[in-house]
């Protein structure tokens, strides 16, 4: 596992959608020593196996997973996740759904 990595899963379907959420997610500052990986997932027979192929591509610490359609506006972001994890080993996995703004 390769615990200085972050991996962002995106299953997408629609180029344009696609390459927005990766000019969002190129915009985020990494934290020094961290890397990032993009995982596009093209075309997938369903969200839940084009999710679990990503899953398998990647030793990843920390995985992102993301709709194509999601946009990552904090760009603080990847210090936000080191933090809320580092406070609580018992914090296995974060996430949100169905909100339109946080």
């Amino acid at each position: 596992m390769n615990t200085k990595q972050f991996a962002f899963i995106i299953c997408t379907n629609n180029v344009q959608y696609y390459n927005e959420c990766v000019r969002y997610i190129q915009d985020l500052y990494v934290p020094g020593g961290y890397d990032i990986d993009i995982i596009c997932i093209q075309d997938a027979d369903s969200m839940t196996q084009g999710y679990n192929a990503g899953m398998q591509a990647s030793d990843a610490a920390y995985k992102v997973y993301l709709h194509q359609d999601t946009f990552i506006l904090n760009r603080n972001f990847l210090h936000d996740v080191l933090n809320i994890f580092s406070k609580d080993e018992s914090i296995g996995m974060i996430g949100v759904l169905g909100a339109r703004e946080l």
